[in-house]
């Protein structure tokens, strides 16, 4: 175990000291996305379920309440397009209900979005932080290669092999963050393209149903 921790750690100098804990920042964010943008948390089965069992005007006025302080993005995007009017027959245009409806759902997924930016941002940097703690060790053992006078091609390739190591950290960590950076966002777009649109809207016209004890008409339906 020491001989490893020698040859893959501490060879890596100073940039080790970042390149650790960006690594485990790192796997706490990775695990932190999948908590968030899990599909029981972006629309929860549960407020289309409650909705379901308002029974009377008031209770669907203080559930719309509700809805707009909602830790769910369907639950609050329901509620702006409640307050919007962008749901039952004395809706909008159509046009106008689209675009309406394209800012509030626009904002929902600038919030999914954000919480990728932080793994984005580690994808770059730790590349980075590798390449610069090899670019110090290289410099390093070129200088003391030099001033040693007994400085022999081996000790220059095992000084050249520890400056590699940050890269190498570098590359560990920023390889699968690159993928789940992607995974992340392609589940957001999937969230985007179907089931922020589908799940909201009919959330939207349940509650307006009961807020009016009347079937709602407009793009709630279907």
């Amino acid at each position: 175990m020491g001989s490893y921790l020698e040859k893959y750690v501490l060879a890596g100098g100073f940039m080790m000291f970042f390149l650790i804990p960006t690594s485990l920042v790192a796997v706490a964010w990775i695990a932190q996305g999948y908590i968030r943008l899990r599909r029981g948390r972006v629309a929860p089965g549960q407020v289309l379920a409650a909705a379901r069992r308002l029974e009377d005007p008031q209770a669907a006025v203080r559930f719309q309440e509700m809805l707009a302080e909602h830790p769910a993005p369907v639950a609050r995007l329901a509620a702006h397009l409640l307050r919007l009017n962008v749901v039952g027959p004395d809706a909008k245009s159509e046009e106008e209900e689209d675009e309406r409806f394209r800012l509030a759902l626009s904002d929902e997924i600038d919030r999914l979005w954000h919480e990728t930016t932080g793994l984005a941002t580690i994808y770059v940097s730790a590349p980075l932080m590798g390449l610069l703690g090899t670019v110090t060790g290289m410099m390093r053992t070129f200088e003391e290669f030099t001033t040693n006078p007994n400085h022999s091609v081996e000790s220059l390739s095992t000084g050249i092999n520890e400056a590699l190591v940050t890269t190498m950290w570098g590359l560990f960590i920023a390889i699968p963050v690159g993928i789940f950076v992607q995974v992340f966002r392609r589940r957001i777009f999937r969230y985007e393209k179907d089931l922020l649109p589908r799940a909201a809207k009919e959330l939207a016209r349940i509650v307006w149903e009961r807020k009016n004890g009347k079937p709602a008409a407009g793009p709630g339906e279907g």
